[in-house]
């Protein structure tokens, strides 16, 4: 899947495509994905199990653990810290 995004869009919290592995690029600007602890992953489904998608980024990053960021094509992890 090829996407093209402007500056200050995001995607909120979803699961993959059948819940499938993807690899991920930017060409330019910059991509993060936020990644709780197992411990604080019952926190983003609903009672059905399925991710609850009125999740904030505010939250999340307040359950997050590690930070990835990719700008223009580099990748760095930061651990969260408090």
């Amino acid at each position: 899947m090829l996407e093209f995004r402007s500056v200050g869009t995001w995607t909120p919290l979803h699961a993959d495509v059948f819940r499938s592995y993807s690899w991920s690029a930017n060409v330019c600007g910059r991509k993060q994905w936020l990644f709780l602890p197992p411990s604080q992953s019952h926190r983003v489904f609903d009672r059905y199990e399925k991710v609850s998608f009125g999740i904030s980024y505010h939250y999340l990053l307040l359950l997050a653990k590690t930070l990835v960021t990719m700008l223009n094509g580099r990748m760095k992890a930061y651990q969260v810290t408090r």
